[in-house]
């Protein structure tokens, strides 16, 4: 009998979804942030559920390179996988950015309604009243 090799990737993207060194954690960031499912995912990186699953599986190049590797790295990840180059690094610049926030969603809406704020002071006419 013959391995079902798409059910096999698919199982794996799924176990490596917590390892932040694979795209698949990014993946699943960026649908949560974005309350996406895989299709509209695939529509936002221009790629099939299959392409979607080899990208998965693809190691997240080390940011600290400061020679230009990790952008060249996200260039041939999106070649080998099929897809959108623009949009894969768009995608992981904003994980990898929420990555290094680290706050949960509670304190992020916390820390925007304090820069609401203090874009609209209590005497503007605009934004929150001030009140607590």
């Amino acid at each position: 009998m013959k391995p079902d090799v798409p059910a096999l990737i698919s199982a794996l993207s799924r176990r490596l979804s917590t390892d932040r060194r694979f795209f698949s954690s990014a993946l699943v960031r960026y649908k949560e942030l974005h309350r996406l499912e895989d299709s509209a995912l695939c529509a936002v990186l221009k790629c099939s559920q299959q392409q979607l699953n080899k990208l998965a599986l693809c190691r997240v190049p080390a940011v600290e390179e400061a020679d230009g590797g990790a952008a060249r790295d996200v260039r041939r990840i999106a070649h080998y996988s099929g897809c959108d180059e623009d949009q894969l690094i768009a995608l992981l610049r904003e994980v990898q950015i929420d990555w290094a926030l680290g706050a949960p969603e509670q304190a992020r809406s916390h820390l925007l309604a304090a820069r609401l704020r203090d874009e609209h002071p209590p005497d503007s006419d605009e934004g929150p009243s001030g009140a607590d």
